[in-house]
């Protein structure tokens, strides 16, 4: 038996004999059956959701699950990630975009399986506010990023000027540190590969900026739909 099958079944005895003691005290049996039906009633309610935002997406679900990529342990693996997440209540608010990401997961075989990992990890680590301002800075920086240059400076100020009408400035800058903190945005101006394959940054911006770079669109692009159906 596997030591985490050993810690799950050991939990749940702790958890019965818990409920049992305390369930000889008048009006506690009460509230753990209303918690056992709250839990479940959230379940189903997470579930049902989940399941409604992938129809509304997917015109042919069948088909999008018969990749052949699911069948691997790397895409067992990853649609297990995702649906830990899109069923968890605490991230019901990210719902959609969890399942964005899976249907992105499933049809971009050239993305690395580490990389669809990170992914997942970061957006369920960053608020909902900061996906906002970031999906702002998206539109706003994407359309300038050239085949050539897939890096631009991002001055905080700058971004509080453009989006100020939508969230409160010091909301906006705690943003941008929030996914500068995850990754998302860099001070290295870029990197070269020496001879030895290894890679050795060029420099550093001004401190108080930012470089939106390929890695932020990349991110951007997994959790959002390009296209609203996914068809056979």
């Amino acid at each position: 038996m596997k030591l985490e099958k050993i810690k799950e079944d050991s939990s749940k005895a702790i958890f019965a004999i818990f409920k049992s003691l305390l369930g000889h005290i008048p009006g506690v049996s009460e509230l753990f059956a209303g918690y056992d039906g709250y839990k479940k009633s959230v379940f189903d309610r997470t579930l049902k959701k989940g399941l409604e935002y992938l129809r509304d997406k997917v015109d042919n679900i069948d088909f999008l699950f018969s990749s052949e990529w699911l069948k691997t342990k790397d895409g067992q693996m990853f649609v297990n990630k995702i649906f830990d997440s899109i069923l968890d209540a605490q991230l019901e608010e990210k719902q959609e975009l969890f399942l964005n990401a899976l249907i992105n997961g499933i049809q971009k075989k050239d993305l690395d399986i580490l990389e669809k990992f990170k992914f997942v990890d970061i957006l369920r680590h960053v608020s909902k506010l900061s996906l906002m301002v970031l999906a702002d800075i998206y539109k706003f920086y994407y359309p300038k990023i050239s085949s050539t240059n897939k890096s631009m400076q991002i001055m905080p100020e700058n971004v509080v000027e453009q989006i100020s009408d939508k969230y409160k400035p010091y909301a906006i800058t705690a943003s941008i540190d929030e996914l500068a903190g995850q990754g998302l945005f860099s001070d290295i101006t870029g990197w070269y590969k020496r001879e030895d394959g290894f890679y050795l940054a060029r420099g550093h911006i001004q401190k108080g900026s930012y470089l939106y770079t390929e890695y932020t669109t990349e991110f951007v692009k997994f959790i959002l739909l390009s296209e609203c159906n996914y068809q056979s």
